[in-house]
């Protein structure tokens, strides 16, 4: 049994040898607007919706 049973992961790999990587589909971008928003409109939707109850939070999903 694991010790987590949701999380979310943010890659910010950056590969200076040409391959894809996580950089160059803007995941840092991503990143920094899901931490403004966190800062703006607080951590308890992340925590208790997503986190606990399951739930997808509508709002801060990008399209």
């Amino acid at each position: 049994m694991n010790f987590y049973t949701r999380y979310i992961f943010f890659c910010n790999n950056i590969r200076k040898d040409g391959k894809a990587c996580c950089s160059q589909l803007n995941a840092k971008t991503m990143y920094r607007y899901i931490k403004d928003k966190r800062r703006q409109e607080g951590i308890n939707d992340i925590i208790i919706e997503h986190l606990i109850n399951g739930n997808v939070i509508k709002r801060l999903q990008i399209d």
